[in-house]
């Protein structure tokens, strides 16, 4: 029996329990058994309307092939009885060889079963999926996703109503909580809002207006209906005139703000109150772990230096407290203790100030005789949890990852952050997998060593990493997914599937600095109107933004693809400002100036950068190289030729320095390419051969230059060489050499051919196509300018 997961995820499992990645590795594959499986009426589905949806505007002899071949790979995956036929024209899929989620909530929902349907709703509808070409299908999705959530809505709704009426209150806000979630208009939370009033918990229902009032401001700008309002200020000052006892240690310590919040004074450190641990042994002499595990924890969180630790139960501690009241402490860490089977079992809550929690941890356990081990390894984890929130760099992701690390896993990941944030990613991955405890659910640093893995190119590895981050997606939060499934994407060449999902990431954790990868790939997939729009958004001094030279690079490439180049300049200059060390700066700088026709101010810029050499992100070399090929093309042609020789000259020295690097000689290549001096690129490129003959980039710029001096053979063979390229991750570079080679012989259909075959697996809309000096020729031809004119 094979099982079909839709709902909140996309699993497709056999009976060991192992991925059948034969099917969910085809997007169409996967949609097709989908709508068999859950389309409603269920049963059989004619040939022509499963046609109709998946390849509606594919000739039908071509069409009826390829839903045969879909077929025919689904039994060879899952078996000849799984998808079965009636005559010729229909087909169903086999309720006694599969199994799928879908069909089971709804089942559950038809027979009245509402809390068994709901264990099987685990979330949207194939979350994040739709399949390019099938209109059809995706309009199908789209609404069987709403109409699936919205049964499960009301399905929690009626079972909050249900356990009201029978006076469960605990369990009557839970599902009216898990209703509200899952409604897409105002009166659910009315609903929800009003629930809580009338079980007694009127701070609830305030927070649950509060945090419904945050997300409507944060993600639409908007405030909620004066209806809204009006009921939540009602029980907000009904529940003002209700005294607060003050013996509990919550109110007395002060308003206790949010976790997340960071403006503080300069010196000043927010407090954590730590309340003994809750003895559920019933043996007061064990008492002693409760004071034993507060001790732990506060010495961890003084440890890392973010807060000011105290106790409950400490002689000095009110007092201490309320000297910091007008900070007021960030956060509350309560938890219990318990022996089972003569082992110590240890948990923690960290809340904030308003009581939601924003952490828990559990599984904290060691043997009876030795019960410290429990309390510190329960204070290494809380004080990580609390660094979590603390830290700017981390924080806007501190409340969706699935589990927060401990102190030492924080640490290690906050200093691969740093190395990587500096562009020494070689040595932010060994950190980041150090840091990743991927078997109890701390999985963030993965993801960044995935992308660290891919700044250097080393895609095998990142792959390598991905397959490990998948093989625990089921310890994942939503968000995490997400980012993980983006990867995914983006490591098959897929730029629209990833641009897609890494939207959805961002609407997960609004306005953080997953807004900077949002817009880099909304650049790389030809769509910098919106990546000037995410970009905007995002504030280049919170998070870990401000070290991060290359948001402005992404920023101003989308003005200049747009034309807006006195924008770019703008934006040039604002990166300055906060790097003024930057040589990467410079570079943006100069682009814009040379775009304006501005040659006075590119040669300043460029003899600035000369001045100044090299960082991680950029060098004298590339400031000069990108301001001469930017200059030519727009006709510039005397300056831009003089800034190219003075980059030559430049970069001639780099590769004596550096005698051994690949990427330093192949700039030279490229530059002596441009300059048109053949002969010295072919001799370049010839020192490359013995250990690179196999690179894309020697192949196609050997393959130019044999087409530049007319020798057809040479350019013949590196084509031939390139189309043989039929590896993983490539993504089109084999097949965009290929289009330059054709360009420079007059080949116009080819090229074209090429360039699309390239932007089809995965070749970015880089901004450099725009100054490139083979496909320029084709700049006459109207296919060619689509081809680059910014979409979206």
């Amino acid at each position: 029996m094979f099982r079909l997961n839709v709902l909140g995820q996309i699993e497709l499992r056999d009976h060991a329990g192992g991925d059948v990645r034969s099917v969910l590795a085809q997007p169409k594959r996967l949609a097709l058994l989908t709508y068999l499986a859950a389309a409603r009426p269920r049963g059989f589905h004619q040939r022509d309307a499963l046609i109709a949806l998946f390849w509606p505007e594919v000739p039908e002899t071509r069409a009826r092939n390829a839903l045969r071949q879909a077929l025919h790979q689904l039994r060879q995956s899952l078996g000849a009885s799984v998808v079965i036929a009636r005559g010729s024209e229909s087909l169903a899929v086999s309720r006694d060889h599969i199994e799928c989620d879908s069909t089971a909530f709804e089942d559950a929902l038809d027979r009245g079963l509402l809390a068994e349907a709901l264990d099987y709703y685990g979330g949207e509808l194939l979350p994040t999926f739709s399949v390019d070409g099938a209109e059809g299908f995706n309009a199908w999705l789209d609404e069987n996703r709403t109409r699936l959530r919205h049964r499960a809505a009301r399905a929690s709704w009626a079972l909050a109503e249900r356990h009201e009426r029978a006076g469960a209150a605990a369990e009557a806000a839970d599902w009216a909580r898990r209703a509200a979630a899952l409604g897409d208009d105002e009166s659910a939370i009315r609903q929800l809002i009003s629930l809580l009033d009338r079980l007694g918990d009127s701070a609830g229902a305030v927070r649950a207006y509060d945090d419904f009032a945050i997300r409507l401001r944060r993600t639409l700008e908007l405030d909620p209906s004066p209806e809204t309002r009006t009921l939540a200020d009602t029980i907000r000052e009904r529940s003002a005139h209700i005294p607060v006892a003050s013996s509990d240690p919550r109110r007395a310590s002060g308003t206790i703000t949010s976790g997340v919040n960071h403006q503080r004074r300069r010196g000043e450190r927010p407090v954590v109150w730590i309340e003994v641990l809750e003895n559920l042994t019933d043996d007061a002499a064990l008492d002693f772990v409760g004071r034993l595990a507060a001790t732990e924890i506060a010495q961890g969180l003084n440890e890392t230096r973010l807060v000011e630790a105290m106790s409950v139960d400490h002689p000095a501690g009110h007092r201490v407290v309320a000297a910091n009241d007008a900070a007021g402490p960030r956060l509350i860490v309560s938890g219990s203790y318990h022996l089972v089977d003569d082992a110590w079992r240890l948990a923690a809550v960290i809340r904030t100030n308003d009581a939601r929690v924003a952490a828990s941890i559990s599984g904290v356990t060691a043997r009876r005789e030795r019960p410290w081990e429990a309390a510190h390894e329960l204070g290494r984890r809380v004080s990580g949890v609390v660094a979590g929130h603390l830290e700017p760099r981390v924080a806007s992701w501190a409340r969706v990852v699935n589990e927060p690390p401990d102190l030492d896993a924080h640490r290690a990941h906050m200093l691969g952050m740093e190395l990587h944030l500096r562009g020494q990613y070689r040595n932010a991955i060994a950190h980041f997998l150090r840091a990743a405890k991927p078997e109890s659910g701390f999985t963030i640093p993965m993801l960044w060593a995935i992308q660290a893995s891919c700044n250097l190119d080393e895609f095998e590895q990142a792959a390598a990493i991905h397959e490990e981050l998948l093989s625990h997606r089921s310890r994942l939060s939503a968000a995490e997914q997400l980012a993980c499934d983006y990867f995914g994407a983006s490591l098959t060449g897929d730029r629209g599937s990833a641009l897609r999902l890494i939207r959805r990431v961002a609407e997960l954790v609004p306005d953080s600095e997953i807004l900077a990868q949002l817009g880099r790939a909304a650049v790389l997939f030809n769509h910098p109107r919106y990546a000037v729009e995410v970009l905007e958004r995002l504030d280049p001094e919170a998070g870990w933004m401000p070290s991060w030279t290359p948001y402005w690079r992404r920023l101003t490439e989308a003005y200049h693809l747009l034309g807006d180049h006195r924008s770019e300049s703008a934006a040039a200059q604002r990166s300055r400002r906060q790097h003024p060390e930057s040589v990467a700066a410079l570079l943006y700088e100069a682009r814009a100036f040379a775009a304006l026709g501005d040659v006075d101010a590119t040669r300043l810029t460029v003899d600035e950068a000369l001045g100044r050499g090299s960082d991680p992100f950029a060098t004298a070399g590339e400031v000069l190289f990108v301001a001469a090929r930017e200059l030519k093309s727009h006709e510039n042609i005397t300056a831009g030729a003089a800034i190219l020789d003075r980059a030559i000259e430049w970069q001639r020295d780099a590769c004596a320095a550096e005698c051994e690097s690949f990427a330093t000689h192949m700039t030279l290549a490229r530059m002596l390419y441009d300059a048109e001096l053949f002969s010295e690129a072919s001799t370049t490129l010839a020192a490359l051969r013995p250990v690179h003959a196999s690179d894309v980039d020697v192949i196609g710029l050997t393959g130019s230059i044999a087409a530049r001096e007319g020798d057809g053979v040479g350019a013949e063979s590196a084509m031939a060489a390139l189309r043989a390229k039929t590896g993983r991750f490539h993504f089109g570079k084999h097949l965009l050499w290929c289009g330059r080679i054709a360009a420079v012989r007059g080949d116009e259909m080819a090229a074209s051919g090429f360039l699309r075959g390239a932007f089809a697996r995965g070749c970015s809309y880089d901004i450099d196509l725009h100054t490139d000096v083979d496909l320029s020729l084709l700049s006459v031809h109207s296919w060619y300018k689509e081809m680059l004119r910014p979409k979206g």
